[in-house]
């Protein structure tokens, strides 16, 4: 697949994203970033036959960066993308809302050059950088408030990611499967029946002795389970680079 006639771009394309996650969205459309700073939304050609290769139109192109774009990354209702690059520039493209060719945008002067990685959180909420000065820098989606700077790693980062949100209400599904434990109380059925003898309080037969312990086994894998459940909400950010180390981060 490629741009069709006049719409080939020159330069390396510097970083994909594909746009195909939304119903709305009868065809396929893609952003890239290229090395010369620009960034363009491509839409898969509807006019093709059958037999003919896929093609893409350039659905608008505008150029943001002074330095090649490094990065760029989508919300996940696709209603935006923001590219990142060696510049100190970080741009917010509305999509969809493009007038005679030219989209919507907000470009945030950085108080420092290069970023590696950009990501958008599931949530629509954040934006996270990873900068060449090894520091992770935080933004709030919607206007670019600047939110943290979190400081650890003394060389360049180069990658990052973030840990989805869950919503309230949504479905949790253990990675491992489902350990949930029924017991069964027998005291409606077993009333007013006392067909085994008695014993001595003190007195544990083995029965006893194996149900104990099934049972403190089970206990262990619900607090297993409870704890798995607790990590898997927390809001994680992922950073590596140069130094050959990942920070995790917890984050609101």
């Amino acid at each position: 697949m490629r741009p069709s006639g006049s719409d080939v771009q020159d330069g390396t394309a510097a970083g994909v994203n594909e746009a195909n996650k939304v119903e709305t969205l009868a065809l396929l459309h893609m952003v890239v970033g290229y090395e010369d700073g620009s960034v363009v939304l491509y839409q898969e050609n509807s006019l093709r036959s059958a037999k003919s290769k896929r093609t893409m139109d350039v659905v608008w192109s505008v150029k943001c960066h002074r330095n090649p774009v490094l990065g760029l990354d989508l919300s996940s209702d696709m209603r935006f993308a923001i590219s990142i690059g060696s510049d100190n520039a970080m741009v917010k493209y509305n999509l969809f809302g493009a007038h005679q060719g030219v989209p919507e945008f907000l470009q945030v002067p950085l108080k420092t050059t290069g970023i590696a990685e950009v990501k958008v959180r599931n949530d629509n909420k954040i934006v996270a950088l990873a900068g060449w000065d090894g520091r992770i820098r935080i933004f709030s989606a919607r206007a670019f408030k600047p939110l943290a700077v979190l400081k650890h790693h003394r060389e360049s980062l180069y990658c990052l990611d973030t840990a989805d949100v869950q919503e309230a209400g949504e479905l949790y599904v253990p990675l491992t499967g489902p350990a949930t434990t029924v017991q069964r109380d027998d005291t409606e059925d077993n009333a007013g029946q006392d067909d085994e003898p008695r014993r001595p309080a003190n007195v544990t037969s083995e029965d006893e002795s194996e149900s104990e312990s099934e049972s403190e086994d089970d206990s262990d894998d619900e607090d297993a389970l409870a704890e798995r459940r607790l990590w898997s909400k927390r809001h994680w950010i992922a950073a590596g680079g140069k130094e050959n180390r990942i920070s995790l981060w917890e984050i609101y």
